[in-house]
């Protein structure tokens, strides 16, 4: 579970960094380095240990030490605690928004199902000229206001049904042409299952608000740059027109003018060709960011075995406290010890040189989830798996 939450603890400081980059940068870095930073962080939230860094911040936290408990007699029945109670919560929470995210995406898709296809030679010219090599069609229904986008291995570009201009069809078509290039509903997708998977945490819905914004944002700017001349008031004027009537039931959906229109013609206005000085310095903030929150430290034999093995019960008197004889615990590794390896021993020694060793992979795994050995003796030892939640520390 230590996992788990470093993963959402990195992604939140990824997060928190870029939206800091863009409300202080804004169109000083070019938008492909925000939508990388967007990338890098969906990778950071969904995938384990992606990447690796000495330069993380979770390397100078504290490790846990390797340490085991020895109790005598019977091995009390653990009651519920938070780090018990929280997968069940975790999975209640991920699959009510997971059918959350579907039953708007099917609900959307099945009112699109009935529109109609288009017949227009721009948009055919548009489509031919795209360069695309997945099937694209084009359809118009009566419900919608602003042209929106869905699908990813099989798009369609859904029009108003009203008439359009010339102009409006083209910048219209442009823009969406532009979200299938690039396949921006697959990262709508990769955002909206990192928020699923950390619905807990308000940064991955914050990352879902604004990689939105980004996509959009970038799209404009690859129309612009498309189109012959200053056509920047032209569409800003297109986008308004559709600003008040955008149908907003589809979350997975790239819609032409959902997001907030003040940002978007902001930055049309102010856009700038991007220099030698902004690349570089997009690509140290990415590198640099991606550095610090999206690697974990590697870990240690001894962290590792800290992780693994939390207590040892012991049931009879393998080794008589009440004798005055002290039990002293260790945990040993080899060297080439991973997270699943079976090398973890658990060693118990008196005073009187008596040692017991314990691998886990000679135990016989119980309904408790613990590991169950005869001692020598005849007496019975319990060896618990557990979580650590105290993050481990890189030696």
């Amino acid at each position: 579970m230590y996992d788990f939450l470093q993963m959402s603890l990195a992604g939140s400081g990824m997060v928190l960094t870029t939206a800091l980059l863009r409300r202080i940068l804004g169109n000083r870095l070019p938008r492909a380095a925000y939508l990388l930073l967007w990338g890098c962080t969906m990778i950071r939230m969904l995938v384990p240990n992606a990447f690796a860094s000495p330069w993380s911040i979770f390397g100078s936290l504290p490790a846990p030490e390797p340490s085991v408990i020895l109790m005598t007699g019977a091995v009390p029945s653990a009651s519920p605690s938070a780090v018990s109670v929280f997968p069940a919560v975790w999975l209640c929470g991920m699959l009510l928004c997971t059918l959350r995210f579907l039953f708007r995406e099917i609900h959307a898709r099945n009112a699109l199902r009935h529109a109609q296809p288009v017949d227009s030679p721009m948009a055919h010219m548009l489509l031919t000229q795209s360069g695309i090599r997945r099937r694209v069609r084009i359809r118009t229904h009566k419900n919608v206001r602003s042209p929106l986008t869905y699908g990813v291995l099989r798009p369609v570009i859904v029009l108003p049904e009203v008439e359009m201009a010339d102009a409006s069809l083209r910048f219209a078509l442009l823009h969406e042409l532009c979200h299938i290039r690039r396949c921006d509903c697959l990262w709508k997708h990769l955002a909206a299952l990192a928020a699923c998977v950390h619905w807990f945490n308000p940064c991955a819905w914050l990352l879902l608000t604004l990689l939105d914004r980004d996509l959009e944002i970038s799209c404009d700017m690859q129309v612009l740059r498309r189109c012959t001349g200053d056509h920047r008031a032209e569409y800003a004027h297109i986008l308004l027109d559709f600003a008040a009537q955008a149908l907003s039931s589809a979350p997975l959906a790239n819609h032409l003018s959902q997001t907030p229109l003040e940002e978007r013609i902001q930055m049309m206005m102010t856009t700038r060709k991007t220099s030698i000085a902004g690349i570089a310095l997009a690509t140290a903030l990415v590198l640099g960011t991606t550095s610090a929150f999206a690697a974990s430290p590697k870990e240690d034999a001894a962290s590792l075995a800290a992780k693994c093995t939390s207590s040892v019960a012991l049931d009879g008197d393998a080794i008589p406290e009440s004798e005055g004889i002290e039990a002293t615990y260790s945990v040993t590794t080899s060297e080439s010890l991973d997270a699943s390896s079976d090398d973890i021993l658990v060693n118990m020694k008196s005073e009187d040189g008596q040692e017991i060793c314990l691998s886990p992979k000679d135990g016989v795994l119980q309904d408790d989830g613990s590991y169950l050995y005869t001692l020598p003796d005849g007496s019975e030892c319990h060896v618990y798996l557990a979580d650590v939640t105290t993050p481990a520390e890189s030696k």
